[in-house]
């Protein structure tokens, strides 16, 4: 009787020993309670049970495995170098804009990138991400977004029968002003990328900068005009932008017989009447000015005038957007593929876009209802 007890207490002994052996991940009885041997652990037990072993100085047990989730903490860093927490450029929500666009967008103004690595090459032109930049709101237009536009302009016009529009780069204008330039130098400068035109061409586009403000200067070679499109007129520059058209206007007229074989007689350019249509926008920001240039260049796909309404954050988004993915842009495989793959980091901009477009579009609903 006395060895039937005692094996009953010796099996019963080993068997605590194994059970507080156990691995405590090994039984879980849901995402409140997990078991440490024999004892159950609630939540508010398992905290203090944490915080008095690490104030002990002691290892702390691994209560509950966590699976890495598909997105991102914003708090969290650790986990990849090149995860994005945040962007310089927040994407508007009133904009649409596809999968891709977004993506590239991400990848454009991503927090912490490389500012020197090269989004666009055409023709000669690299966009490097620190131009790009320059589009955020409240920041001052980078000459070379302003020279990718009328790159990507110009070629878009070469896939035309005949170039009608021109559109010179904004380093033409800043030579002419600030040094003795031939027109055999810019021809060799600019005539490859920027001045295939035809016969048929009937306006050439010269966006131009005075102090800090950019502004757009129109020679309509039909109706004998030069357009001086500005967002704000400020009395005091009036006179020193005319004088600096009327120097473009000269130039022009020695180039023109250059830039290819006229039909007819070739216009007189510095007779050209000037024009100054007049709209002061009242939301006009002195850094949008560069931005207001492009959307008057975007303008002359779709219509003949130059009322734009307005320039907000969406239409600076949509100008990277564009001249990203342009079918004319070399490195546009490469940048959409980086940029999927970069996406897989920022999951958590992405999910927050598409959440903000959906409520916008509950609200309209309601509204139209």
């Amino acid at each position: 009787m006395d060895n039937v007890k005692k094996s009953r207490t010796s099996a019963r002994n080993k068997e605590r020993k194994k059970t507080n052996s156990a691995d405590p991940l090994q039984e879980n009885n849901g995402p409140d309670v997990v078991c440490l041997g024999t004892t159950p652990i609630t939540p508010s037990k398992r905290r203090a049970r944490t915080n008095s072993t690490l104030e002990e100085g002691g290892p702390s047990t691994p209560l509950q495995s966590q699976p890495k989730s598909d997105f991102i903490d914003s708090n969290e860093t650790e986990r990849d170098p090149q995860v994005i927490t945040s962007m310089e450029f927040h994407i508007p929500r009133h904009i649409e804009l596809k999968f891709d666009e977004l993506v590239v967008a991400c990848y454009a103004f991503g927090r912490g990138l490389l500012e020197d690595e090269v989004l666009v090459h055409s023709l000669g032109i690299q966009g490097q991400r620190k131009a790009f930049m320059s589009l955020c709101p409240g920041k001052a237009l980078a000459d070379d977004v302003l020279t990718m536009v009328c790159s990507y302009l110009s070629q878009k016009q070469l896939m035309t029968e005949n170039v009608e529009i021109c559109f010179l780069p904004p380093d033409f204008s800043a030579s002419l002003m600030t040094e003795d330039l031939t027109c055999q130098e810019a021809l060799d400068k600019y005539q490859y990328s920027f001045m295939q035109i035809s016969p048929q061409c009937s306006k050439v586009y010269i966006p131009m900068k005075d102090e800090n403000d950019w502004f757009l200067l129109v020679v309509d070679l039909k109706s004998k005009e030069a357009i001086i499109l500005q967002a704000l007129y400020l009395d005091d520059r009036t006179s020193i932008r005319e004088e600096a058209v009327k120097t473009m206007l000269t130039f022009l007229d020695k180039l023109a017989p250059l830039m290819c074989s006229w039909d007819g007689d070739i216009p007189k350019i510095s007779e050209f009447h000037i024009t100054k249509p007049i709209r002061n926008y009242s939301a006009f920001v002195r850094e949008d000015s560069g931005a207001w240039v492009c959307q008057w260049m975007f303008r002359t796909e779709l219509f003949d005038n130059y009322d734009v309404a307005y320039v907000d954050e969406g239409i600076r988004m949509k100008i990277a957007v564009r001249l990203l993915l342009s079918p004319y842009n070399i490195n546009r495989a490469t940048t959409l593929k980086l940029a999927h793959k970069f996406a897989q980091n920022c999951h958590h901009i992405i999910g927050h876009y598409y959440a903000a477009r959906k409520e916008m579009e509950a609200i309209k609903d309601l509204i139209t209802r």
